[in-house]
């Protein structure tokens, strides 16, 4: 399983297979996943940067109509 997410930024660490530039403000990066199980704290606290990321941008979008 391939696990994708956007931040705002690189993020370094070893289970960060890949980040790639998107963006001058965005960063998708990838992890290998091969048990759901691996999916812990750490993970979902990136998921959660993703999000309240994504929330910001369609607020923003949305008010600019």
């Amino acid at each position: 399983i391939v696990l994708s997410f956007i931040l705002d930024r690189k993020m370094e660490h070893p289970r960060i297979e890949e980040a790639a530039k998107v963006r001058s403000d965005r960063w998708t990066h990838q992890i290998i996943l091969s048990d759901p199980l691996q999916i812990d704290d750490e993970i979902l606290a990136w998921l959660k940067q993703a999000m309240t990321l994504a929330d910001r941008k369609a607020a923003a979008e949305e008010r600019n109509g």
